[in-house]
Formats: C-alpha cells, sequence, structure tokens
C-alpha cells in the first residue's frame, strides 16, 4: 500500500508500507548530484554528502554516529548523477529518531572548517581509488565519452577542483538546492501514516530558503564516441553505451528484461556464451539506467550499458568493437530454448525490479517523484506482470535493435 502527500512549502512525502516487518527505512531524497552542477561545481553535491555528517546545529559528528548506533539503526548516504539520498534503518518504534537525524543532516549542517579539511583529504582518497579500480573508471570515462553536458562529468569531482573549495561553495551550493521542492522524504516498512507526517512537519522546519535554485536545466545529450585510459593492470574492462529510456516510458519493461538476458547473472550471455576456447572474457555487467529531465524543453536521456573484463594472454580478444556482438548474444539457438531462457530473464528482471521482499537499503526509491516534480502511484509488479506475454518478441526484435545500435564515431 502506497500513502504520499505534498506539504503546503513543496515537500512531498511517500510511504509503502510494509505491515509483515518491524523495521522501517526513512530516505531524505533531495533532486541534486552531478547532472545539476556547473563546470566549476563538478564535485560538490558529492562533497557535501560527505560534510553533513561531520557535524549540524544541534549534533556533532560523534552525537550522530552515537545516537544512531545506540538505537541499532543504520545510517548512510550516496551522491549519483541525478539525485542525492540520505536514509536511516531502524525499528518502527525509533522512527522519531531517525526523522529527527536525517532532518538534522539536510537541513542543519554547519560545514565547519576544520572538518572540511579532514573531509576534503577523505574525498580526494576515493577520487585516487578510483583511479586504481578499472572497472569503476571505465565508466566515468563511457559517461564521458557518451554524454555532453554535466552527464559526461565525474560524481566525484576532479582533484584540482576539490583542493579549491571552501566553505562559502559549499554553503553557497547546499542552500541553492537543500529547498523543499527539490525533496522528496520516503518510507517503507512498518508505520502509521499520519504519525509520519506530523514527524516530518515537526522536524522539516524551517528551510532554509523557500525557493530552488533558478538556474535552467543543462542540455543533455547521447553523442557517439570513444575513450581510453591505458593502465598497468592484469584485466582490460570494455564499456559499451547504448542510448536509453526516460524512467516512464514503456520500453523500460523491455530493456530490464535484455539487461539482465546480456549480463545480469552467472547465466547470462555474457557469462555463458562469450568465455570459451580461445576467449579470456571472466566477467560481464549489464547496468541500465533512466533519467528524465525537465527543462524549458523537454530532454530525455539514459543508457544502457554493458561492461566485460578479461585477461590478455595469449593474444585473446575481446570482441567488444563488433556492433554484431549484442545482436549475436541475443541470436536464438532454438525457438524453445529461446523462449525460456527470456521467460526466466523477464522473470527475474521483475523479481530485481519490484519485489517487496528485498527493499533497498534506503527504502522506497523516488527518483521518479524528484525527476518528474510529482507523485504517482508507482508501477506495480502485476502492471508487470501482465505485460510479460508480450516481452519476449518486444525484446528480441524491435527494443534490441533499436537500443542496440552502434553509432558511428570517427
Amino acid at each position: 500500500m502506497f500513502d504520499f502527500v505534498t506539504l503546503p512549502g513543496g515537500l512531498r512525502l511517500a510511504g509503502e508500507r510494509l505491515t509483515h516487518v518491524r523495521s522501517c527505512t526513512v530516505g531524505v531524497w533531495v533532486r541534486v548530484g552531478s547532472m545539476n552542477e556547473l563546470p566549476e561545481e563538478n564535485g560538490l553535491s558529492h562533497f557535501i554528502e560527505h560534510m553533513v555528517f561531520k557535524g549540524t546545529q544541534n549534533r556533532s559528528a560523534r552525537d550522530i554516529a552515537e545516537e544512531m548506533d545506540l538505537a541499532g539503526g543504520q545510517l548512510n548516504a550516496f551522491t549519483s548523477k541525478e539525485c542525492t539520498c540520505f536514509y536511516a534503518k531502524v525499528t518502527d518504534d525509533e522512527l522519531p529518531l531517525a526523522v529527527d537525524i536525517l532532518s538534522d543532516l539536510a537541513l542543519r549542517p554547519v560545514f565547519d572548517a576544520g572538518e572540511l579539511e579532514k573531509e576534503r583529504g577523505v574525498v580526494l582518497e576515493e577520487i585516487a581509488m578510483v583511479e586504481d579500480t578499472p572497472e569503476d573508471l571505465v565508466h566515468d570515462l563511457l559517461s564521458e565519452a557518451q554524454y555532453t553536458g554535466s552527464l559526461s562529468r565525474p560524481i566525484l569531482g576532479t582533484a584540482d577542483l576539490i583542493r579549491g573549495y571552501g566553505r562559502d561553495a559549499l554553503q553557497g551550493y547546499w542552500a541553492r538546492h537543500y529547498t523543499p521542492e527539490n525533496m522528496v522524504v520516503a518510507i517503507a516498512g512498518n508505520y502509521d501514516w499520519d504519525a509520519f507526517v506530523s514527524l516530518v512537519q515537526r522536524y522539516f522546519t524551517p528551510f532554509a530558503a523557500a525557493r530552488g535554485d533558478a538556474r535552467a536545466a543543462q542540455a543533455q545529450a547521447f553523442t557517439p564516441g570513444r575513450l581510453a585510459r591505458e593502465k598497468d593492470t592484469e584485466q582490460t574492462h570494455i564499456c559499451l553505451g547504448f542510448p536509453g529510456v526516460p524512467s516512464d516510458s514503456d520500453d523500460l519493461y523491455a530493456l530490464s528484461v535484455l539487461g539482465n538476458a546480456l549480463g545480469g547473472g552467472m547465466s547470462s550471455r555474457l557469462f555463458q556464451r562469450i568465455p570459451r576456447p580461445g576467449q579470456c572474457i571472466r566477467k560481464g555487467l549489464s547496468r541500465l539506467s533512466q533519467r528524465r529531465f525537465v527543462a524549458a524543453v523537454p530532454q530525455n536521456a539514459g543508457d544502457l550499458c554493458q561492461r566485460v573484463g578479461h585477461v590478455p594472454e595469449g593474444g585473446c580478444q575481446v570482441p567488444g568493437g563488433s556492433p554484431n556482438l549484442f545482436h549475436g548474444l541475443l541470436a536464438l539457438e532454438g525457438a524453445a530454448q529461446g523462449r525460456a531462457q527470456m521467460l526466466q530473464r523477464r522473470q527475474q528482471a521483475g523479481n530485481g525490479l519490484f519485489s517487496t521482499g528485498g527493499r533497498p537499503a534506503e527504502g522506497l526509491d523516488c527518483r521518479p517523484q524528484l525527476l518528474f516534480r510529482l507523485i504517482s502511484q508507482p508501477r506495480c509488479r502485476a502492471d508487470f506482470i501482465q505485460r510479460i506475454p508480450k516481452l519476449v518478441g518486444q525484446v528480441l526484435h524491435p527494443v534490441s535493435y533499436t537500443h542496440l545500435t552502434l553509432p558511428t564515431s570517427d
């Protein structure tokens, strides 16, 4: 069962009630990520995510950690290209504490200058770790190659920019974006909706500013390109990116099944059909992302990413440069066998997208509410199941050949 309400100031609340559990997860979703940053602001969204844990007007960094630990809860956060999320997982009787602490993090950080210098070093270390982890670095290179605009830039920012940010830069960026109309407070688990609304109204006031960032959304476009970075490592990693779909597209279902068929598990084509004598691919990965940006002229962006890694010993080659690679993976060896495999994949995709028994740690995913600026009933598993009979042909034919087309590039 889902609950929704928009408060008078513009703050949106969303909930999914799961009465068979005695816990709940609360997430504060903020519509700010690396895609909202100007070139000279790259990395600020992620830097702020770190800094809010270093002290608020009501709590020190130690208080934040100890209060949640004493309640037996979990507190964490992440930053993506399109949003920042702070979340707490607690037993249902500790819900007031979770809402209190999360409101402190989102609305009352102090950005202490001494803590900023310490955390700057932590972020610089994270950037260095990405440089030393090819399977992470290759995704940053893919974004740089396939997108124009802010989507091409890394979430963590660059070392040079991080070294230059002072307290004023963080404070100003936070004040522009951490506003009621840019936030969704979501809960998943065992809760009383009226009590939850009252808690949010109590703790999520006042906001530092009444209006959000007035800047126009940055133009984003998917573009052909290629990038390579040579590093002295055991494996070679290759990422291929294809145009995806916006989050409200009906093709989302079919592409989710397609991604699972290609690289969604150990029985996927990238794991099972490519590793054979004479080839040395060790692992594959499929990732589907969907985004929708609302600007003066609506713009959609998203990508379907396929990554393979191999050990280049004995002249082994990765067939990742061929436009026929993924179409070949989708080719059916027999109608019955192919249909059975795709039935398995669509069921796997459905379980991953809509399972109510294994919600992600951050609780109810509110990206659609953030990006569309509306509250709507989430697509339910029953809707997905009703589409199952149509998905096999849809995946194998028009959707795959529409989205898995490699554009030409010099």
